[in-house]
């Protein structure tokens, strides 16, 4: 029994050298336990001949030869792989193309295209565990509607997260369509998940509580609320900071100090106007800074160069909302407020989008409906509030009222 691959020779026939060259580089033969085998990798071992194992070398080699045949004759290998493998092989199950899959991406994350916080997740899906431990251990080829179905709706979780799973779930399966080791994606169920309703506070409001954040620490949310998202905030530096405006062009990718300083979101760069108050915050607190200093520092934070973790920058907002009664989380207090009030003043969403960074119009077409005002202002622009009103938190609260009411004035200046 002999170690090295064997060599097989056949006849050119007529296709083209090209294809011939190729195809006499595609597989090995190698001994296998007590028997053979074909490598026929990327795309897998053969230990048989239609169920049948290989009696000699020579017959694993006859059937190598035939493989080559037909891929000098222009067939692709990896559909004669997949016609030649068993359909519920070891090679085909789940678990060996997730592994594979989790690899490239790795790959992805560590040029920057993923966030490692969202490679973990994926790292959690895949594992026994996992939201995909139930189908680790069936072929690609037996993934079927009901199959995925029956598995979706067994996980115990919330539907957002059940959304999630099969969305990356079909990632992975379109990662092996696109590799040409799966014929086709099956259809997915739909998961139905109601649309998070975020809170939404006054200006009014969202200056008090910056106002109660301490005057050395409040530099980070006066930035937070002219659009930026917390992760863009605390990747900031002082060289970002140019002529009052910030050039918005990284975000943090994780919640910790030590996690990558990357694109952002959009993977956009955007400048941000800074308002009189931030320009002041800046030149009285961070002075001496420069270069690739942070621009906004925790004065208690661990780390020797001070920049924000992304719970410390929640939690501050938060110890000053609870202080007012104001019930609002960072990102819906300051970034998602905003847009709505602008929303609310007539701004078109395409300024907004721009302001926010928002890659998809999508995302910025729901500050609309946030905004308290918007069908009043679409369907009875006779019964709109003038602005002096609007700015009052207490007439917004009263405004199902107002709006009843017969003989209300029409507005007198734009909304």
């Amino acid at each position: 029994m002999g170690t090295a691959a064997a060599e097989i020779p056949f006849r050119r026939a007529s296709a083209c050298g090209s294809n011939w060259a190729m195809a006499e580089r595609f597989g090995k033969v190698l001994p296998y336990r007590s028997g053979w085998r074909l490598d026929l990798r990327p795309y897998g071992y053969l230990y048989t001949d239609q169920g049948l194992r290989f009696e000699s070398e020579a017959h694993a080699a006859g059937v190598l030869a035939s493989i080559r045949r037909e891929i000098a004759n222009g067939a692709a290998a990896s559909d004669i792989v997949r016609r030649l493998l068993p359909k519920d092989g070891k090679q085909d199950r789940v678990k060996v193309h997730l592994a594979r899959w989790l690899e490239a991406q790795a790959a992805r994350e560590a040029a920057g295209e993923l966030s490692p916080e969202y490679l973990r997740n994926l790292q959690r899906a895949c594992r026994p565990t996992g939201h995909f431990g139930p189908l680790l251990d069936r072929s690609i080829h037996s993934l079927t509607y009901g199959v995925l179905e029956d598995w979706l709706f067994g996980l115990t979780v919330k539907g957002k997260t059940k959304r999630n799973a099969a969305g990356d779930f079909h990632a992975f399966l379109s990662w092996l369509r696109r590799r040409g080791e799966l014929s086709d994606v099956p259809d997915f169920p739909t998961v139905p998940v109601d649309e998070y309703l975020p809170t939404i506070i006054s200006l009014e409001d969202q200056d008090r509580v910056i106002a109660r954040i301490p005057a050395e620490r409040r530099g980070a949310f006066l930035a937070a609320r002219l659009g930026l998202r917390p992760s863009e905030v605390r990747a900031l530096n002082m060289e970002d900071y140019r002529e009052g405006c910030l050039v918005v062009a990284h975000g943090m990718k994780g919640p910790s100090s030590y996690h990558p300083r990357r694109g952002t979101k959009s993977r956009r760069f955007r400048f941000v106007e800074v308002d009189r108050e931030l320009a002041d915050w800046i030149a009285e607190y961070r002075r001496d800074a420069i270069g690739a200093a942070p621009l906004f520092v925790n004065p208690t934070g661990r780390r020797s160069e001070g920049r924000w973790l992304g719970s410390a920058l929640r939690q501050e907002w938060s110890r000053a909302a609870r202080s007012l009664g104001i019930r609002a989380r960072m990102y819906e207090g300051t970034k998602h407020s905003s847009a709505s009030a602008a929303a609310r003043r007539g701004v078109r969403l395409e300024v907004i989008q721009q302001a926010l960074g928002h890659a998809d119009a999508r995302s910025t077409a729901r500050y609309a409906r946030l905004a308290p005002m918007a069908s009043v202002t679409v369907l009875r622009p006779e019964c709109n509030l003038s602005a002096q009103e609007i700015a009052s938190s207490k007439r917004l609260e009263m405004l199902g009222e107002l709006v009843g009411r017969a003989g209300i004035e029409p507005a007198t200046s734009a909304v």
